[in-house]
């Protein structure tokens, strides 16, 4: 379990060190993949449904951030294709995670679905956790059942968490210096990508952000 000072703006290398810790620790694990199979199907569900559920899951979200009004989402659509770009830079490159050697990967595409998942778990760990970051959201689900329920239909999807830095560039460049953020950011399995933040001044980190990565 990883905790960065409350009381004063973390450094750079305490936020670092607390996502290392976090991707090792198995309570707070900063990273996930899975592939279809690894979850049981969920019967029934169909995509008009799996609107209501995304629609119920926003209401939630909403629900759980009454009272904190100065939150205010980073992640603005004006900035997505900037953070593409710098993200398939990265693999393009191809990249040294911890001591696996990634080779160069194909660009991903910016996914709305996938923002709409990564959006809805982002309002619901931060405010929900008391300023905490994990991959279960407060009803149970996984990454998984949160891209269905946005709408996307995965054979591989993969999720990204962190906190602490003020802007998804810099988030980015912590996950890359960490082992399985770096896999997941550098897997050529994925094709489809989103990341949002939230600004939660007053809370332990401040700053939230997931990432989460797919392919239909």
């Amino acid at each position: 379990m990883c905790a960065l000072p409350p009381t004063r703006r973390a450094t750079w290398r305490q936020v670092l060190q607390c996502l290392w810790l976090l991707a090792v620790s198995t309570p707070l694990m900063a990273q996930v993949g899975l592939q279809r199979g690894a979850l049981p199907a969920k019967a029934g569900v169909v995509p008009e449904e799996a609107g209501q559920a995304a629609a119920a899951a926003s209401a939630a979200a909403a629900s759980a951030l009454a009272g904190a009004a100065s939150a205010a989402p980073l992640a603005a659509a004006a900035a997505a294709q900037t953070l593409l770009d710098e993200i398939n830079r990265w693999r393009a490159l191809g990249a040294s995670c911890g001591a696996k050697r990634m080779p160069s990967a194909p660009p991903m595409r910016w996914s709305a679905l996938l923002h709409r998942a990564a959006e809805l778990h982002v309002r619901d760990m931060a405010p929900q956790r008391g300023g905490s970051i994990g991959h279960t959201g407060s009803n149970g689900s996984d990454v998984g059942q949160r891209a269905e329920a946005a709408g996307y239909r995965w054979s591989s999807v993969g999720e990204n968490v962190a906190a602490g830095q003020p802007t998804a560039s810099s988030t980015l460049a912590q996950w890359m210096a960490s082992p399985g953020h770096c896999s997941n950011i550098m897997n050529a399995a994925f094709a489809d990508v989103a990341v949002a933040g939230l600004h939660l001044p007053g809370t332990t980190y401040n700053h939230y952000w997931v990432m989460v990565l797919g392919r239909p």
